[in-house]
């Protein structure tokens, strides 16, 4: 049971949600942002991962990462790797619940938050070939073509923005970007190009705390999910036993 439990811990990828919240911390969540964003001002003064927002007259969220720079801005960074879970209505929603959560009775219209949301996905999610897709609102009257033949949007709202990350598509290139797909992507920490990555992915799978860190963890999502399987089954079980009741009452 342990070589099994081993060999699932050498073959997580920071890509992958369940090890990347363990794994990754404030200086590894600033590289990735800084380096997808083109950003190198980005200084996080706060992170949070598995972040719930509840929403009483809606849907409750929960956030893989969010960070927090400033006074009023906030990122949100989502692993996904299954299109449904990556829609863009979801970015949207999470735009949307970070602003209003982040927001205080009495707060001027101009001080509402900041909020940029990125996914990184391995498949194209919009099917244009692009490495990243970028998402501002702006007054489509006001678009207008360079004579280099690129975009030019000069009104538009600056206070929320959606990025999505194809890693797909940084394969066999040499930028920065593809070298942090790399190491997102990467299994062996001896193959990645960015020491804070690096550090994070060798303490949990070279280390002896790291790995009994994570064999814990595994066997907890285990158990939760034991009891969440026993619990729907004896739900449907429950529901069925009121149908087949329903069914002799009405005979």
């Amino acid at each position: 049971m342990m070589d099994e439990k081993l060999k699932i811990i050498q073959a997580f990828r920071l890509i992958d949600d369940t090890f990347a919240m363990v794994a990754m911390n404030k200086d590894a969540i600033q590289l990735i942002l800084r380096i997808i964003l083109e950003d190198n001002s980005i200084h996080l003064n706060d992170l949070k991962t598995e972040f719930s927002i509840k929403n009483l007259q809606g849907r409750d969220i929960r956030l893989d990462f969010l960070a927090k720079q400033d006074h009023n801005l906030y990122y949100n960074l989502e692993l996904q790797f299954y299109k449904d879970g990556a829609a863009e209505k979801r970015a949207q929603y999470y735009v949307n619940a970070i602003s209003m959560y982040f927001s205080n009775h009495g707060d001027k219209w101009t001080e509402l938050p900041h909020v940029i949301v990125v996914f990184i996905v391995d498949f194209d999610m919009f099917k244009d070939k692009q490495a990243t897709y970028t998402f501002h609102c702006f007054a489509k009257e006001c678009m207008k073509v360079d004579k280099n033949g690129q975009i030019i949007t000069p009104v538009k709202l600056e206070d929320r923005k959606i990025v999505y990350v194809n890693a797909s598509a940084y394969h066999n290139k040499n930028s920065e970007a593809a070298k942090l797909v790399h190491d997102l992507l990467c299994t062996d920490p001896d193959e990645m190009y960015f020491d804070i990555l690096k550090d994070c992915v060798y303490k949990y799978k070279r280390t002896k705390e790291g790995i009994k860190t994570m064999c814990e963890i595994m066997d907890n999502f285990v158990k939760e999910s034991n009891k969440i399987a026993k619990a729907e089954a004896t739900y449907e079980t429950s529901v069925n036993i009121a149908k087949n009741m329903l069914k002799m009452v009405h005979h």
